[in-house]
């Protein structure tokens, strides 16, 4: 079962072969950062994508942003539901 933290997602190595598409979706997204993948609870590998720092910087940027507008969370979701299907 994987953990997902604010920036990352800690995943087994089987979990991570079974589910390898869903998280470069999510890194491409800009969901979260990184893979870490583990092996009996130690971290053998990160994964990322190329462009995955500094898309997971402008969303988190973005999140801020609205938030300090006063935009609830609901707002938030939507808007980044909107761009990722332009």
């Amino acid at each position: 079962m994987p953990i997902y933290s604010d920036k990352h997602i800690i995943a087994s190595i089987h979990d991570f072969k079974t589910n390898i598409s869903k998280y470069i979706r999510m890194l491409e997204r800009g969901d979260y950062r990184a893979v870490q993948v583990c092996r009996y609870n130690d971290v053998v590998g990160v994964f990322i994508t190329h462009n995955s720092q500094k898309l997971f910087e402008a969303r988190e940027k973005e999140r801020q942003e609205a938030l300090k507008r006063g935009d609830d969370m609901k707002v938030i979701i939507d808007n980044a539901q909107r761009k990722k299907e332009d």
